[in-house]
């Protein structure tokens, strides 16, 4: 297994799954502009959204297995962590349906590519069934929490315990990979995620972090 190209692998691998994938999305865009049937264009429509959201799964999967197989390089630095959060909501222009509240008055030592891509992940995650979310920081001596607080669905207790394994079953994705693999990153760097419930409905989505990353050990 040592000897194995994984990078290589799974490029191959990604080219023989999302070409097809491709081909057939050109081919329903096609007979879609030709027909003329409503009934049946709706169904080439339904087809096409379930090739996108099969591409997107191809994608999220490729990621996870090179989080697993290509041990990605982590390029940490110091940065003030309220500041890096406030900026990271204005440059996604998402300010109208995301607050941010609290400080943790932090500098921290992360990884600040890998930790943007965690807090957006979920982030995106809660903002598909919520209109808008807030965002609560704190801090001890040292760890910080952060609390996204939203207006969740209700789910059942099986969907709570599956909320960060694959094939949650929470969406119509094949795989909520995103979540996944950002709960997994949290924990490599020594944190922690949980969520809140409140009457059967998932209230907030948490996680903590150390002030200072814990090499991860992917």
């Amino acid at each position: 297994m040592k000897d194995i190209d994984w990078e290589k692998l799974l490029g191959v691998a990604s080219h023989k799954i999302k070409g097809p994938l491709a081909s057939m999305k050109a081919i329903v865009l096609l007979d879609s502009r030709k027909v003329k049937d409503v009934k049946l264009k709706e169904d080439l429509l339904k087809i096409e959204e379930r090739i996108d959201k099969s591409n997107k799964a191809a994608d999220e999967l490729f990621a996870l297995l090179s989080l697993k197989m290509l041990r990605p390089q982590f390029s940490y630095e110091v940065f003030d962590f309220d500041k890096f959060v406030v900026d990271l909501i204005s440059n996604n222009k998402l300010e109208e349906r995301v607050e941010v509240t609290g400080e943790t008055e932090k500098e921290v030592i992360h990884d600040r590519e890998k930790l943007e891509e965690i807090i957006l992940s979920v982030i995106r995650k809660e903002l598909i069934v919520s209109k808008k979310i807030s965002i609560n920081m704190k801090s001890d001596k040292k760890i910080i929490t952060v609390r996204i607080k939203i207006n969740g669905n209700k789910i059942d207790g099986r969907e709570e315990n599956n909320m960060f394994k694959l094939n949650s079953g929470l969406d119509d994705d094949p795989l909520d990979v995103s979540l996944y693999m950002a709960t997994e990153i949290i924990k490599k760097q020594g944190g922690r995620v949980w969520i809140k419930m409140d009457d059967g409905k998932l209230t907030n989505f948490l996680f903590n972090l150390p002030i200072k990353a814990k090499h991860p050990q992917v």
